[in-house]
């Protein structure tokens, strides 16, 4: 406990205290003397009241970035953007000069701005509304094999490929 001083302090107890100072030491001795004569209520009230202090910036600072990654597309929500060519099929043989329909799945749930239609990386069509469709006319050659990619754009940005192969007979 501080001891207070006057005129008439005894001269070891000034030495005493400019000795002490303001020493970092003597100040959590002095702390830790008045934590101890302290009932239990207002020790659990401190101890707390110290553990909120310490987390609330951390906590407030997890919640900040959460909120903040929140807003921003993660991989994960990128990666939900799927296309499947479900007509033709993947090694199929298609007619020369026949009218053949692309046709393109894409999950109901994502928001698709467009989806463009390439055969052998040449644009063919684009379908910006459901169902995704393109009409191909085979062209003339026989055995010749093409290459279809569907190419689906979402609302952020991120797009899908599937890409198959078919033989013309």
């Amino acid at each position: 406990m501080a001891e207070i001083l006057s005129y008439n302090t005894p001269p070891d107890v000034e030495k005493r205290r400019l000795k002490q100072g303001n020493s970092p030491w003597y100040l959590s001795k002095a702390v830790y003397s008045w934590f101890r004569t302290q009932d239990k209520f207002t020790k659990t009230y401190l101890i707390a009241f110290l553990m909120i202090a310490v987390a609330t910036p951390y906590i407030v600072s997890q919640y900040l970035n959460y909120s903040q990654k929140a807003a921003v597309p993660t991989v994960a929500e990128s990666n939900s953007l799927r296309v499947g060519i479900v007509n033709p099929t993947n090694g199929d043989v298609v007619k020369v000069n026949s009218p053949t329909t692309i046709v393109v799945n894409v999950p109901a749930a994502v928001k698709v701005t467009k989806v463009d239609f390439y055969i052998n990386g040449v644009l063919k069509c684009t379908a910006n509304t459901s169902p995704y469709v393109c009409d191909w006319k085979v062209p003339q050659g026989l055995g010749v094999v093409y290459s279809i990619t569907a190419k689906a754009t979402g609302a952020t940005g991120a797009s899908a490929i599937d890409m198959i192969k078919v033989t013309s007979n």
